[in-house]
């Protein structure tokens, strides 16, 4: 009853209690599934005229109801992050700040946030790779400050899961290839802004050295861009290249670059020799400046074949 009820009433008004009334008789009803693994939330959530007092009736109670997953790992966190009515109330709805006293809910949140779905996406991914029109009205006003719904969100994850990066399949076999961040999502969108950037940044600096299946990292991504120029690109380097810092590119004796090459296969890393990071990068030992791409294309590469290179460009 309680699926058919969130998916299917259309009294609205009385959504909520009528909502709270079948949880109060059994609060064990949130958490059950239907044959795809949906839980009466996922069918909630992806309703376009959903409120945070209905989502509040159901999971008030019942906060682990939020972390159930369906058949391809989608939480309803998942579903709502990918509708077009998102606001940043109902992901509070679902993901309360910080230091809620009551039901365990920074641990609740923590494990939603973090979750990923079978091809290795978390809410992160979903809300990044939004359709831009979903977030622009008929009037052309913004209705989603996307920056504060992804700290929304980034608040509650680890690290592991803002550098998540979702799974490809190659051609028809089962192989898979790990590839975007959020932040790189975030750098493909064509209205990606500062605060954008800094938000998954700054919560974890280490995304900003994650590859894609290309060998590029999100830095290589904005710098592509050719419908971004200027003091834009200028302004959105800046703020990559202040929160996660790279090392220069050097050269090295023969003697040096055996030495560390043994130290790096010891530690697990990469032993690309072509560049030394020093330790204590933002909090991290090592991270590597110099992608795969084309036999070690760096950020500074794509630089130089902008046709508006600058100083202000290179400085940045």
């Amino acid at each position: 009853p309680l699926h058919r009820l969130c998916a299917h009433s259309a009294d609205t008004a009385r959504l909520p209690d009528m909502i709270a009334a079948l949880v109060k008789s059994s609060a064990k009803a949130a958490q059950t599934v239907d044959a795809q693994r949906c839980t009466p939330l996922h069918y909630l959530v992806i309703r376009p005229d959903v409120t945070p007092q209905m989502i509040d009736a159901l999971v008030v109670h019942n906060p682990d109801a939020t972390t159930i997953q369906d058949t391809i790992g989608r939480t309803a966190l998942h579903k709502l992050t990918a509708s077009k009515h998102l606001t940043v109330p109902l992901l509070r709805s679902l993901l309360p700040p910080q230091g809620m006293p009551s039901n365990n809910r920074d641990e609740i949140s923590a494990k939603l946030a973090c979750a990923q779905d079978v091809e290795g996406r978390t809410a992160l991914h979903m809300v990044c790779r939004r359709r831009h029109d979903f977030d622009v009205d008929d009037n052309g006003q913004l209705t989603l400050d996307l920056a504060e719904a992804v700290r929304a969100i980034a608040e509650h994850c680890d690290e592991e899961a803002v550098t998540a990066q979702e799974r490809v399949r190659l051609g028809e076999s089962q192989d898979r290839e790990w590839d975007r961040t959020a932040l790189h999502d975030a750098c493909h969108r064509h209205d990606v802004t500062e605060r954008l950037v800094k938000a998954l940044l700054t919560k974890c600096p280490a995304v900003g050295t994650c590859y894609d299946i290309h060998g590029r990292t999100a830095l290589h991504v904005l710098l592509q861009r050719v419908d971004i120029r200027g003091h834009k690109l200028v302004s959105l380097v800046k703020t990559y290249t202040s929160i996660c810092v790279y090392a220069p590119i050097v050269h090295i004796s023969s003697d040096e670059a055996e030495k560390l090459r043994q130290e790096r296969l010891m530690a697990g890393v990469s032993p690309d020799l072509d560049w030394v990071a020093p330790k204590g990068l933002n909090g991290f030992e090592v991270a590597e400046l110099k992608a795969r791409r084309t036999s070690g294309w760096t950020p500074m590469h794509e630089l130089a074949l902008r046709l508006d290179l600058s100083v202000e460009m290179i400085e940045a």
